[in-house]
């Protein structure tokens, strides 16, 4: 009888467990994303995963807002991991200061953009928004979008982009 209570207390605390877990992926779009600062000269950055169900994230309007950074942030380096490859017909992602604004890595473009057709891990060396082009007029808010025609039914991306915020000027 002990052993049976154990058993059902340990698999109801497993399911809440993961339910929580599940509840720590997602971002609540109705706020507005924080700047990091650690106040200390060293390397910051945003780790996100996007997958090709996620809500608002594709379309002309979609996308998902995941950071935020100060004015003269020096962007370093935008690198991403397909761990699902993304399928429907060309699908793309770009990150950028608005949904339609500066972009930071944009669709297209020969080492500026990320293939999610592929498994593999990539890195956006020469992206248009690297250095502080993207965040030399003001404080932005960072957005991500995928963007596809047709109608993808899978696919998964986990990105870094790596900042150092201004904080010696």
């Amino acid at each position: 009888m002990t052993r049976t209570v154990i058993k059902a207390a340990l698999a109801i605390s497993l399911a809440l467990g993961f339910s929580v877990a599940a509840l720590a992926l997602s971002v609540d779009q109705s706020k507005t994303p924080v700047v990091r600062n650690f106040g200390e000269q060293e390397l910051h950055f945003y780790r996100w995963t996007m997958n090709f169900n996620d809500p608002n994230i594709s379309g002309t309007t979609g996308g998902q807002k995941f950071g935020a950074m100060l004015r003269n942030t020096f962007i370093n380096s935008i690198a991403c991991h397909v761990t699902t490859a993304f399928n429907g017909t060309t699908p793309q992602m770009t990150i950028g200061t608005a949904l339609g604004g500066t972009q930071i890595l944009a669709a297209t473009g020969a080492g500026a953009s990320i293939d999610l057709t592929s498994a593999t891990y990539q890195s956006a060396t020469s992206a248009a928004g690297l250095g502080l082009s993207a965040t030399s007029t003001a404080d932005v808010t960072i957005y991500t979008k995928f963007v596809v025609t047709g109608s993808p039914t899978q696919g998964s991306v986990t990105c870094v982009m790596a900042f150092t915020p201004p904080i010696d000027m």
